[in-house]
């Protein structure tokens, strides 16, 4: 079993909930968490930050969980998609996703040119937890929840938490811990 954490824009693998789900999962269920550094993420490039993946993620199969936040999500849509037919991930649980423009950040525009290819991504994962929260101003619940169709599944909706960021109070998230374990049992 391998977990694989990738942050957002802005962000480092310090930063928000991040060190906690770390801690949290190796302490209490025994799993080592990979936290990727993207790099530049205050000026991201969708190439650099999908050829980061392709180096420090080895070998991705059913016993590997992605968990990205924000611009981490459309870069692991798209890392997915690009994978070989026949890689199968156990699950991915996107917090904060879209796949078009956001108006507050338009230097991550070059991120969503192209909408992945949804059907190429549900072929090869067995499970998919999509999370937005009801007053998230940097990327409105409507974007998370038209990812979450495309993904055939279900969104899931916190209450008032905003970007899910240390700003908002985000240094834990125990929300994000129980879908780890309802993927992992059902791995």
């Amino acid at each position: 079993m391998k977990i694989i954490l990738i942050h957002g824009f802005a962000a480092t693998i310090q930063s928000n909930w991040f060190p906690w789900i770390e801690k949290k999962v190796n302490h209490e269920l025994g799993i080592s968490v990979q936290a990727i550094s993207l790099p530049n993420s205050i000026k991201p490039n969708l190439h650099e930050w999908i050829e980061s993946l392709n180096e420090e993620v080895s070998d991705p199969d059913e016993t590997t969980l992605f968990i990205a936040h924000s611009l981490g999500c459309i870069t692991l849509l798209k890392y997915i998609e690009r994978l070989p037919t026949n890689v199968i991930i156990g699950g991915i649980i996107l917090i904060s996703a879209f796949d078009e423009r956001i108006p507050l950040i338009p230097l991550i525009n070059p991120f969503v040119e192209k909408k992945p290819d949804y059907a190429v991504i549900t072929s090869k994962v067995k499970n998919i937890k999509v999370v937005s929260s009801t007053n998230d101003v940097i990327v409105p619940s409507k974007y998370t929840k038209k990812v979450a169709k495309e993904l055939q599944t279900t969104l899931i909706e916190i209450p008032k938490a905003g970007h899910f960021t240390t700003q908002d109070g985000y240094t834990s998230f125990p929300e994000l811990y129980s879908l780890v374990i309802t993927i992992l049992n059902s791995l």
